[in-house]
């Protein structure tokens, strides 16, 4: 079977983006495309969920939902058993710290936000999962937010309140659910969650110390939605849960819960007779919707109908009261995948009238997700509505248009609303949360600008690293593009959609790839100017998707030309992409889809796979001799739960790696036999989901992991591990790691905090590895190399030196002996009896050896 690539092309061009008045010009690129892959939606299901169940299913999987303690427990073990920023034991060398390269222009999805209540210039964000965020001038200018840590594995901060009292006080809400999804024992229709909550944690010395408040540790499975302090009795506060409303009476010292109706996400509460508090119940799953009314300080509630439209609809309600006058309510009600309508009511609640007869669809496929709802705090006639973009009425909501745009224009506003919010001293002031972190608005929702510099919140998938540049590299991040990274903080959006899989040819850095979500794959031969559609999953423009929402490609080590990708079936290229084959010329694993692929260092030919389980047929993984010919299942011995990521040893093509995501089992396998058998090699780690796996490949017993708790680093082949998390934030998720060969440095592409990098002179050595003397140092000046190797050594001393190169089994090739003179010397090895692929140069002088991997290409 032949797959033949789409001509159709993808042209991402740079602009410098100035918008509005501030000095910062955030770094953008438009997608003029005839295929657009800038936000690709289906009508009927949005990919926000798609994702979301994506995340949330490869974490759960065999069971309908993560345990509800599981991440309490794999951190107190990880406070027990690791030290964050030191290796230990052994030989107990501090590593340098992992230092973050961004993106500082491109903001994740971000939940929470709040103004201090005596200085609005100073703004708290809260990411979905990259923690708590804090800005001091009002999110303007270069680097203007600062990374809060709590002391807890904080991710997703969902809500954030301040004492309007005393600011020192505050409150933040953690996890982001979406629907409760027990259908079929949640094998079919699966919780819709983000990252897990631990409840709502306290500070109160302004965000420097946190306890907590509402300890739902063993029960992460929860939520927190919003949290409302009565501006009349600070110590009184609500907060909007999935299990309900709790209230507490005593500043958050002790919680009941006053309405025990599933999945509030929204409360509003009376300026003025703060006994009155309504709350908007229900999404997806849930069973019983509405809104609710308590005139009792949540004694008793009244749930109201009167012209409301019937509790049946699947998605989110969010309620706001106009701020000067108290009877006077709106009302946001979506269905799962559309609007149901704006709903007006002029007497606190009693009776309601629809409007907006015009069927404005604003919230669309997201209406179980996206969220906001403002009144302009002089003229209750202007409002502005959150759904996929921002909304504006001028006349009480009985004419709503679009006033933000996703292209990248003045009215520009990142897709996905999660809250809008007014500046209480001045309304033309408006903030607007999104996908794509902060945006602000000076004239109610007419224009608008970014706000998200040093906002390190982006969520990547996967990266990859230049072998021509150590300051090229490109990354796949959710709902935030392709972006490449060109030596500064602020990244280059090249490739719309979910980024997903990528690569750069490692003897040539202009040919890059690149895919968005279901794998549709795209090609640049100038360096990520402009792209070429080249694969496409035969289904992935249906409900029906063939194809992983993240599904993988990658590059042969040994001939970049070879090209293996999979949905439910894999695929190879020999061309670098001008056609795909299905080698087996079937399914690969009777429809499971393909999650990870990995191939010998030496052999193009080797190539190894697994699929994702289902319900109704578990995990395999398989071996191929032949380029997927045929087919060897080596899945005997491994754990049936979603496979993440695979590695093999490029020291040795037999060694081979696979790390499991999932809780209640091992997570890390080794095989030094091809797959034949395989060890739990992750015994002492955390239990918590891995989803990366990297062989270093200057020392083949030292092999990287990430997870959800971080990197860990074995310098043993698995016998013992360490945390390798020093500079990094709590319970940072890392998703990939890439070695970046030129500068020889570790990269982390983070799920919630951007990318981080390590260089390797900061890392463990091997026992058996002498450290490299600052006067002898080595620089590779061919690379990849055709008829001769280059060196050029810089040497404090005089001296032989031997030049060693051996294959990647560890054979010697050739030895040269020269004599080194103090200063630069030039050394030249003969590369033309060599065969094309990978060696490791070894350079012994003074008593010390350095190792450089070499590419051939002859």
């Amino acid at each position: 079977m032949k797959i033949r690539k789409n001509d159709k092309t993808i042209i991402g061009v740079a602009l410098l983006f100035a918008l509005g008045f501030i000095l910062f010009s955030g770094i953008k690129s438009t997608f003029n495309n005839k295929t657009d892959f800038t936000k690709s939606k289906v009508a009927l299901k949005s990919e926000a969920w798609d994702a979301l169940q994506f995340f949330n299913t490869s974490r759960a999987f065999p069971g309908k939902d993560i345990p509800v303690d599981a991440y309490d427990n794999a951190f107190r073990f990880y406070k027990t058993h690791f030290t964050a920023d030191a290796f230990r034991p052994g030989n107990a060398i501090t590593a340098s710290s992992w230092q973050s390269i961004g993106p500082n222009n491109i903001g994740g999805r971000t939940l929470g936000f709040a103004l201090d209540p005596n200085d609005t210039s100073i703004i708290w964000l809260g990411s979905a999962s990259g923690g708590l965020w804090k800005s001091v001038t009002g999110g303007l200018g270069v680097n203007a937010w600062t990374y809060v840590p709590t002391g807890f594995p904080v991710r997703g901060v969902s809500c954030i309140a301040i004492d309007p009292f005393n600011s020192n006080v505050m409150y933040i809400g953690t996890g982001e659910t979406y629907s409760y999804g027990t259908t079929v024992n949640g094998l079919i229709t699966r919780p819709t969650r983000g990252t897990v909550g631990i409840g709502i944690l306290k500070s109160t010395d302004g965000g420097i110390t946190w306890s907590q408040s509402l300890n739902w540790s063993y029960n992460q499975l929860r939520g927190i939605w919003d949290i409302m302090i009565n501006p009349r009795n600070p110590d009184v506060i609500y907060a909007a849960t999935t299990e309900g409303v709790f209230k507490s009476t005593d500043a958050g010292t002790t919680w009941a819960n006053v309405l025990t109706q599933l999945m509030v996400m929204d409360l509003e509460m009376d300026k003025v007779d703060t006994n009155i508090v309504y709350a908007g119940v229900g999404n997806v799953t849930s069973a019983i919707k509405g809104i609710y009314k308590t005139t009792n300080s949540g004694a008793t509630w009244t749930h109201l109908t009167n012209g409301l439209p019937p509790a049946t609809n699947q998605g989110r309600i969010t309620i706001t009261a106009y701020p000067s006058n108290n009877k006077i309510l709106y009302a946001l009600i979506a269905d799962i995948y559309s609007t149901v309508g704006v709903y007006y009511s002029s007497n606190e609640g009693l009776s309601w009238t629809q409007k907006n007869n015009t069927s404005m669809e604003i919230v669309s496929y997201q209406g179980w997700y996206a969220k906001g709802l403002c009144i302009r705090s002089d003229d209750s006639s202007q409002s502005l509505y959150g759904g996929v973009n921002v909304f504006q009425s001028l006349n009480s909501g009985d004419d709503i248009s679009r006033v933000s745009n996703v292209s990248f224009s003045t009215d520009f506003v990142h897709s996905d609303i999660h809250g809008i919010y007014s500046n209480p001293v001045d309304p033309n002031k408006i903030y607007v949360l999104s996908d794509g972190g902060l945006f602000r608005s000076e004239d109610f929702g007419v224009s608008y600008y970014e706000c998200t510099d040093g906002y390190v919140t982006s969520q990547f998938y996967i990266g990859s690293a230049s072998s021509q540049d150590s300051l090229y590299l490109l990354g796949g991040a959710q709902d935030n593009y392709t972006s490449n990274f060109n030596g500064t903080a602020y990244w280059q959006p090249v490739v719309g959609g979910d980024g997903s899989f990528n690569a750069i040819d490692p003897l040539d850095d202009n040919i890059q790839y690149a895919s968005s979500q279901y794998l549709n794959i795209v090609k640049s031969f100038d360096r990520g100017f402009s792209w070429n559609q080249i694969f496409s999953s035969p289904s992935s423009a249906t409900l029906s998707n063939s194809a992983a929402f993240i599904a993988p490609f990658i590059l042969c080590p040994s001939n970049s030309d070879v090209i293996y990708a999979g949905d439910s079936s894999l695929y190879k290229s020999i061309d670098q992409g001008n056609l795909f084959t299905i080698p087996a010329n079937q399914a690969a694993d009777a429809g499971n889809k393909i999650l990870t692929i990995a191939v010998s260092a030496t052999n193009s030919d080797s190539v190894f796979f697994a699929t994702a389980p289902t319900d109704v047929r578990p995990m395999h993984v398989f071996r191929s001799a032949n380029g997927g010919i045929t087919t060897t299942d080596i899945s005997a011995g491994l754990p049936n739960r979603y496979p993440r990521d695979m590695a093999v040893n490029p020291f040795n093509s037999h060694e081979l790696y696979i790390v499991y995501s999932g809780f209640g089992g091992g997570h890390v396998f080794k095989s030094t036999n091809a797959g034949t058998t395989w060890t739990d090699i992750s015994t002492s780690l955390p239990d918590v989901p891995f989803h990366t796996v990297l062989p270093d490949p200057n020392h083949p017993d030292t092999i990287f992991a990430g997870s959800d708790l971080g990197v860990f680093v074995t310098l043993d082949g698995g016998s013992s591990w360490n945390a390798m998390n020093g500079g990094l934030p709590d319970g940072v998720m890392i998703f990939d790691l890439v070695y970046s060969p030129l500068d020889n440095a570790l990269v982390a592409f983070t799920h919630g905090n951007g990318v981080y990098k390590i260089s390797f002179p900061g890392l463990p050595l091997q026992v058996s590895q002498q450290p490299f003397i600052q006067p002898f140092t080595q620089l590779l000046i061919s690379n990849p190399v055709h008829s001769v190797i280059q060196l050029v050594i810089n040497s404090g001393n005089v001296g032989n030196a031997s030049f060693i190169l051996y294959d990647l089994n560890g054979k010697k090739i050739m030895e040269l002996t020269q004599n080194l003179n103090a200063g630069k010397n030039l050394v030249v090895l003969n590369a033309t009896e060599l065969a094309s692929g990978t060696y490791f140069l070894k350079t012994e002088f003074s008593g010390t050896w350095k190792v450089s991997k070499i590419v051939v290409v002859n």
